[in-house]
């Protein structure tokens, strides 16, 4: 028996030593591993390097320009000659190709960047006589001086077009879309991204300035003709002298307006919860006609008039008297929600043209802007 229990203690004292030492092995182990993860997750990583591209092809007079791209930032720009040039660096794993289809010249961006690699940084040259087509997944875009059509879009960058003679189709789902014109046609939208369309106005955090001119010889910048402006929940600024038409949608964003309509032409805001800004200038010439389902409406507006003859005041051209009302004398409740028409004009007898704002639960507000000189 007390073989037995000495035999019994024996096993026991090996198999806590065992034990023991398994435990000191697993931690040895996980402490091991630990640090092996923490040497993996803070070394140092190294992006992979760009690789330079330089390359021209001739294009056929009058072919459409079609571009693809990744990811990165590029700066495209129309110039006298037909041919097309691209240099600048690419992002690892992207490579570039020139095909001539028929009348269509095709430049492409091909691959898929890797990793942490470093994104392109292209600059590209083509003919700017001939229309272009650009399609981009996270590319950030300059576009500037063509004198056809203009059709660009980009999933997640930012998008900046001017100097354009054409029509301009521009789309962005998440980045900032910026358009400077005077351009004849512009059809732009966004997803969620702002919008800016402005000339020849420069319009920096809701301050409108006054674009400097080359020489007081220049002449001025035609207004815009026909614009059309969408976002779901982005915001839209349009800020221009004239306009000949203007069709702007919000669904969720805020719009703000600083234009009149040009001879026969008209401005139509619609909004769902978003609020709409009008601004307005003494230089502004419109009817306004405002409604607003549930939301509210409010700011001042300008009203000009002869001082009093008789104790009838009356309009008058050249020596009118300018005042500012309050929005909320003018209000008039209709089966359609509350709606405020006034006329802004300082002649009797100028031809006035619309602008409309339609909002379902969005406010209305209408304020005056000063157009500062150019900085």
């Amino acid at each position: 028996m007390h073989i037995l229990a000495n035999h019994q203690a024996s096993v026991r004292a090996i198999m806590s030593t065992s034990a023991l030492h398994c435990s000191h092995i697993v931690i040895a182990a996980c402490a091991s591993l630990f640090a092996l993860t923490v040497a993996i997750g803070f070394a140092p990583q190294v992006a992979a390097a760009q690789t330079p591209v330089n390359a021209s092809a001739r294009v056929t007079p009058g072919a459409v320009i079609h571009l693809r791209l990744q990811s990165g930032s590029v700066q495209l720009s129309g110039w006298e000659h037909d041919s097309v040039h691209v240099s600048g660096m690419l992002a690892p794993g992207e490579s570039w190709a020139l095909r001539a289809d028929g009348d269509t010249m095709r430049l492409r961006a091909e691959g898929i960047p890797r990793g942490l690699a470093a994104p392109s940084e292209l600059v590209i040259f083509v003919p700017r006589r001939s229309v272009l087509i650009v399609r981009a997944a996270a590319a950030s875009l300059v576009v500037r001086d063509f004198d056809q059509t203009v059709d660009v879009a980009t999933a997640a960058g930012n998008l900046l077009v001017e100097a354009v003679r054409g029509t301009v189709r521009a789309e962005t789902m998440q980045g900032t879309l910026t358009v400077l014109g005077p351009i004849p046609r512009v059809e732009a939208s966004t997803a969620s991204g702002t919008l800016l369309v402005s000339v020849p106005y420069d319009t920096i955090n809701d301050t409108v300035y006054a674009r400097r001119r080359e020489s007081a010889a220049a002449p001025k910048e035609k207004p815009f003709g026909v614009v059309v402006l969408r976002s779901v929940s982005g915001r839209i600024t349009f800020d221009a002298p004239h306009v000949d038409s203007a069709t702007i949608h919000n669904v969720r964003g805020d719009v703000r307006v600083v234009t009149s309509p040009s001879d026969s032409g008209r401005v139509y805001v619609t909004s769902h919860t978003g609020r709409v800004t009008v601004g307005w200038t003494l230089d502004t010439h419109a009817l306004i006609d405002a409604i607003t389902q549930r939301g509210g409406m409010r700011g001042r507006l300008v009203a000009y008039a002869m001082p009093a003859m008789s104790g009838q005041p009356t309009p008058m051209s050249g020596a009118e008297v300018s005042m500012e009302v309050d929005v909320e004398t003018l209000l008039v409740k209709t089966p359609s929600g509350v709606r405020v028409t006034h006329a802004l004009r300082r002649l009797p007898d100028a031809s006035l043209f619309p602008i409309l704002i339609r909002a379902v639960r969005g406010d209305i507000v209408f304020e005056r802007v000063e157009i500062r000189p150019a900085p």
